[in-house]
């Protein structure tokens, strides 16, 4: 993009309006395309997925939008060299005050299973489980298909922000809760930033990016044995690279647990 001139804060906010709603609309759009796809493939009505999308646009501007407990991060180097690493998500739990209220007032409810974790439960559970059927809870409140939670609260709206990435910011990595609760977010950030250092002194060697994630990956489940975790990995790592003017390099893998 040929864009150079910085817009004045009006011009800004009004570009991260729009975005939001692009990312808004984008996220119901696939949340209606993930209930259809469920439905025509038969039993998996009520299947339901996090997820968090990073959106790089001109001028080194960065929107992250996510729904649910999968998590994004962003890390830097002070003027120390010292690596600094920050959450640029929240997860979204159904005891949270905001999510609970709008839980409630669709007529689903809070209840603590599994070590006391907070589930969003659909009005008409217990009416189902005297059927016999099994009504779905669920760990978040905000996601991807829940096809049968979604009258009572559970909802595909985006938590949607925004920030300048400046000379300092050196990568976001991506992950699915799986891997947050099995390592330390500075122990994930310093995994990947060895692995980059790394593949750029020697690309060809390293065959490719997708080294980076998968070293995580296999730190994560090298450690989850020592956890009460057991879950699925997925890992996405872009890196600014300051010499390419904020080019990005990508990779993602994954392991069933």
């Amino acid at each position: 993009n040929a864009e150079t001139e910085e817009p004045t804060d009006s011009e800004l906010d009004i570009r991260k309006i729009g975005i939001s709603n692009l990312l808004r609309r984008t996220f119901l759009d696939t949340d209606n395309a993930f209930i259809e796809m469920c439905k025509e493939k038969g039993g998996l009505d009520f299947s339901s997925s996090t997820g968090v999308a990073v959106f790089l646009w001109p001028l080194n501007m960065v929107s992250i939008a996510h729904v649910g407990d999968s998590r994004a991060c962003l890390a830097r180097m002070d003027t120390e060299e010292t690596m600094q690493c920050e959450w640029l998500t929240v997860d979204h739990k159904a005891d949270h005050p905001l999510e609970l209220k709008r839980i409630q007032e669709n007529g689903g409810s809070l209840v603590y299973l599994h070590g006391n974790k907070p589930f969003i439960r659909g009005g008409d559970f217990l009416e189902r489980q005297a059927l016999g059927q099994h009504p779905k809870q669920l760990n978040y409140s905000r996601a991807f298909g829940g096809k049968d939670l979604k009258p009572y609260g559970l909802s595909v709206d985006p938590s949607v922000s925004h920030r300048k990435l400046t000379n300092s910011d050196k990568f976001i990595l991506i992950g699915s809760d799986g891997l947050w609760d099995t390592l330390p977010m500075k122990n994930i950030c310093e995994i990947a930033w060895k692995c980059y250092c790394e593949y750029k002194q020697n690309p060809a060697r390293n065959a490719g990016v997708q080294v980076i994630t998968n070293e995580i990956i296999s730190a994560a489940l090298k450690h989850m044995p020592l956890t009460t975790v057991r879950d699925n990995i997925s890992v996405v790592a872009i890196f600014f690279e300051l010499d390419s003017d904020f080019t990005v390099a990508t990779s993602n893998s994954s392991n069933i647990t």
